[in-house]
C-alpha cells in the first residue's frame, strides 16, 4: 500500500509493506522509492511517526540514489547530455532516423530515433545499446581473466546481461552461467574484471568466508579499495 506524509523536510511517498518481522524498516532503493517494512499488527500512527522521524535519512538517500544516476546516465536522453562508459564520462547526440538504433564512435555515442524529441525512445534505444554492449565487453573481460584460473581455463562459462540493482554479479556453478549487471558497464575495467574473479572464485568456494577472501585477494589485490570504489557507483537504474 502506498501513503504520501508531510514531513519537516517535504513529503515523503512510500510504499507499505506489512510482513512477520518484529521492527519496522525503510529503505530507500536505488529507484530512489522509499520501502517500509513493518510488522502486521503495528499501527499506522506508529508507522508514520517512524517514517517522519527518518526523513532526514530518506532525504540523503534519495539525494545520494539521484546525485549517482546523474553522474551516470543521461539526464534527459538527449544531445549534449553525459553518461559514464567504462570509468569514462561519454557525450551522447541524438540524429534524427527513420530507424532507431545507436551506435559508439570516437567518445561519442550517437543515438538515432524517428523524433529527436522523444525522450522515451531515446532512452530505450541506450538501454538497447547498453545490454548489447555490455555483453561484449563483459565477455571480452572474461575470455582475458580466465587463464589465471588454471582450473577453470578449459570452463565454457556463459555470461548472462542483467538489469540487476541488487547485486554487481552472480553465478551458477553447475551450468557455468555467470550474470552480471548491465550497470556494470558504467564502471572503470579494474572494477569489472574485480565483479568477474569474485564470481569465478565462487567455483572453489560457495561462500564468502576467510578462505574465499583469500582467493579472491590473491587474483584481486586491494578488494577493500575496489568494494569502496563500486559503492560510490552505486546500483542505480537508468
Amino acid at each position: 500500500m502506498d501513503y504520501r506524509i508531510k514531513t519537516a523536510g517535504g513529503i515523503v511517498d512510500f510504499s507499505l509493506i506489512r510482513k512477520n518481522v518484529k521492527n519496522i524498516r525503510l529503505r530507500v532503493t536505488d529507484e530512489a522509492k522509499v520501502v517500509v517494512s513493518a510488522p502486521k499488527h503495528a499501527k499506522q500512527s506508529t508507522i508514520l511517526k517512524f517514517v517522519q522521524n527518518n526523513a532526514d535519512f530518506v532525504a540523503e538517500r534519495i539525494e545520494r540514489v539521484e546525485y549517482a544516476r546523474l553522474s551516470s546516465y543521461p539526464s534527459d536522453y538527449k544531445t549534449g547530455d553525459m553518461f559514464s562508459y567504462l570509468g569514462r564520462r561519454t557525450l551522447m547526440r541524438v540524429e534524427q532516423s527513420q530507424k532507431n538504433g545507436a551506435k559508439l564512435s570516437g567518445g561519442v555515442l550517437t543515438i538515432r530515433v524517428k523524433d529527436i524529441g522523444d525522450a522515451r525512445a531515446c532512452k530505450e534505444s541506450f538501454i538497447k545499446w547498453a545490454k548489447k554492449q555490455a555483453k561484449i565487453v563483459f565477455a571480452e573481460r572474461l575470455c582475458a581473466i580466465r587463464p589465471s584460473f588454471e582450473s577453470l581455463a578449459e570452463l565454457d562459462v556463459r555470461i548472462s546481461v542483467r538489469d540487476m540493482k541488487t547485486r554487481w554479479g552472480s553465478i551458477n556453478v553447475k551450468k557455468h552461467t555467470m550474470s552480471l549487471s548491465v550497470h556494470l558497464l558504467r564502471c572503470e575495467p579494474a572494477l569489472i574484471d574485480h565483479i568477474i574473479k569474485h564470481e569465478l572464485c565462487h567455483y572453489t568456494h560457495q561462500n564468502h568466508s576467510k578462505a574465499f577472501y583469500d582467493e579472491l585477494n590473491s587474483h584481486s589485490p586491494n578488494t577493500n579499495a575496489m568494494r569502496k570504489r563500486l559503492k560510490e557507483y552505486g546500483l542505480v537504474g537508468f
